[in-house]
């Protein structure tokens, strides 16, 4: 696999928003398999008047990780989860209300 089509995941309430868009493989021909589940992403945050963009190296694994973590909030709407990348360039935490509401805390 040479490219991947754009692939955004995102937050929106209000003025405020995150979304993380993969851009494709961080490296296209990598012969490790470690090195092959590394993705180029960019990331978009708004708070009110207030906004940025920078890029992120994320993995397969924080995407997967996460997924398997919001499916577990789904089963229990009154529980916490995290995405947290291995290099640290984003921490969100989403907390359920117990009734199908969620808050998110973004660092």
């Amino acid at each position: 696999m040479d490219e991947l089509d754009d692939f955004t995941i995102g937050l929106h309430s209000g003025g405020q928003s995150i979304s993380i868009t993969v851009i494709g493989l961080l490296v296209i021909d990598a012969a490790s398999n470690w090195d092959k589940n590394w993705l180029r992403t960019k990331i978009s945050v708004r708070a009110g008047a207030f906004g940025g963009t920078y890029d992120a190296d994320l993995t397969t694994f924080d995407f997967e990780n996460f997924k398997q973590d919001l499916n577990s909030l789904y089963e229990n709407l009154n529980s916490e989860i995290e995405f947290k990348d291995l290099e640290g360039y984003l921490c969100m935490k989403i907390k359920g209300n117990g009734l199908g509401n969620i808050n998110a805390e973004i660092s």
